[in-house]
């Protein structure tokens, strides 16, 4: 799949991220089993291959299990037209961000937790502003469901002011570029 990521950036600074004092942070606590360093390890990589200008996405695409779902938490209107298939959730986001998107920004503090449970949490601060001048910034979670290989099987997304980022999603889904774009390559009506 050959995407445009010229609008990924990540903010160079942490200053806007506040810094907790040193006596409640949390100590570094990684999973025990294996399992857990399988999925800690993969989406790890996953990030760092998803951020990245690389072409070489391969670590994102391999900490997904065969038949992964993708989902975002709430009932919205145009978050629920993404599909949920991995693979077609992402095909149709990275169409989305080739025509529809100026600038995405993305703090390059990522927080990761993975329990030996199969569950994962990574939290993120993000902007997406569209060529219209439409644009959502903030906070999102990201609760990941991990099978034995380590690999996703299902994963959520909660945003914080979810009601502006389906909002801003509908405007870039009902762009005919965005729209002829998803059907040309995916036969998917949006």
């Amino acid at each position: 799949m050959t995407t445009r990521t010229s609008v990924f950036k990540l903010r160079e600074s942490s200053e806007t991220i506040p810094e907790l004092p040193a006596d409640v942070k949390a100590l570094p606590s990684l999973p025990k089993t294996r399992s857990g360093k399988l999925a800690h390890e993969k989406i790890s990589q996953g990030y760092a291959a998803f951020l990245s200008d690389a072409d070489d996405k391969s670590p994102f695409w391999d900490s997904y299990a065969d038949g992964a779902i993708i989902y975002f938490a709430g009932n919205m209107k145009n978050l629920s037209r993404y599909p949920k298939d991995a693979k077609l959730f992402w095909a149709v986001f990275y169409s989305v961000v080739t025509h529809g998107l100026e600038e995405v920004i993305s703090n390059p503090i990522i927080d990761l937790l993975v329990w030996d449970n199969g569950y994962a949490f990574a939290t993120s601060h993000n902007s997406y502003r569209a060529y219209s001048g439409k644009s959502w910034k903030g906070a999102s979670l990201n609760r990941m469901k991990y099978d034995e290989s380590g690999r996703i099987y299902d994963q959520a997304f909660f945003y914080e002011d979810l009601a502006a980022m389906d909002s801003l999603v509908g405007e870039l889904f009902d762009l005919p570029s965005v729209q002829n774009d998803v059907f040309e390559k995916l036969g998917i009506r949006l």
